[in-house]
């Protein structure tokens, strides 16, 4: 039998097209990955559901012909938040996965700003859990709300001239949200309209569905902040829309006299 081995760290659109090659093909999934390999498992078995002919082995015989591809650059790509390069079936499986999670993120984000990330992240889902609201949803806006903020100021507006020329004119300080916004669909694939939102005005409070009202109100309340925020807690535990409108009122004070700029206009 003719033997593709690979990490398959995940399965790739490149597997798939290799496999369709064959008309009798098995796929060896090697011990070391980034993910557990059961993680890897689950994933290759979805995608190879439609194909008869794809078995995958647990050892290798003496007679197989094992073919193996450098995927390096490929990975490096997926772990870069290119996602667009996996088939749809599995990018929402990937991002459920922590490993991948946090190095897609650990890729854009570092030092002061991962550990923000990571302590407004716990935040969030435990606000979501308080209020019932999708908690994946939530984790993966989360982990992701900040993924272009310490992008150079120079690349910032150049992307921001190319997708989102309608907000070049405010702070730059705001770019990070359309631009995070743009990486949730072009990058991640995900196209879900609130999850969208959720990012695209994470800074400046301009939507108030579930999931933009708990990814707003964590980012400020972060813990790693150092503030006491155990009142503006109080209040978004009992209500989350009068929570969300109380933290959203002090950082448009906070903005207008502390900082001397204006929130979300062009």
């Amino acid at each position: 039998m003719i033997v593709l081995k690979d990490c398959f760290d995940p399965i790739l659109k490149d597997h798939l097209e290799i496999i369709k090659k064959y008309k009798k093909i098995g796929l060896y999934i090697e011990e070391k990955g980034l993910a557990d390999k059961n993680i890897r498992l689950k994933m290759v078995r979805k995608m190879i559901r439609p194909y008869r002919h794809v078995e995958i082995v647990n050892r290798i015989k003496d007679d197989d012909k094992i073919i193996t591809y450098d995927f390096t650059n490929s990975y490096q790509k997926i772990y870069e938040g290119r996602l667009y390069l996996l088939p749809k079936k599995i990018r929402y499986d990937v991002l459920k996965c922590d490993k991948y999670l946090e190095k897609i993120v650990s890729n854009y984000n570092h030092g002061r700003r991962l550990n923000h990330v990571y302590s407004m992240t716990n935040l969030a889902l435990d606000i979501a859990s308080m209020h019932h609201v999708d908690v994946e949803k939530i984790k993966i806006c989360a982990m992701f709300h900040d993924i272009y903020k310490q992008i150079d100021v120079d690349e910032a507006r150049k992307m921001m001239n190319k997708y989102f020329p309608q907000y070049v004119k405010q702070d730059v300080a705001l770019y990070h949200q359309y631009l995070g916004a743009w990486f949730l669909k072009h990058y991640l694939g995900i196209y879900d309209k609130k999850m969208y939102e959720a990012i695209m005005y994470h800074t400046t409070g301009e939507c108030n569905n579930s999931l933009a009202m708990i990814i707003f109100i964590a980012d400020k309340l972060d813990p790693s902040r150092g503030y006491d925020t155990s009142y503006q807690m109080s209040i978004v535990k009992r209500n989350l829309k009068k929570g969300f409108e109380l933290v959203k009122k002090e950082q448009i004070e906070y903005i207008t006299k502390v900082e001397g700029k204006k929130l979300g206009t062009a």
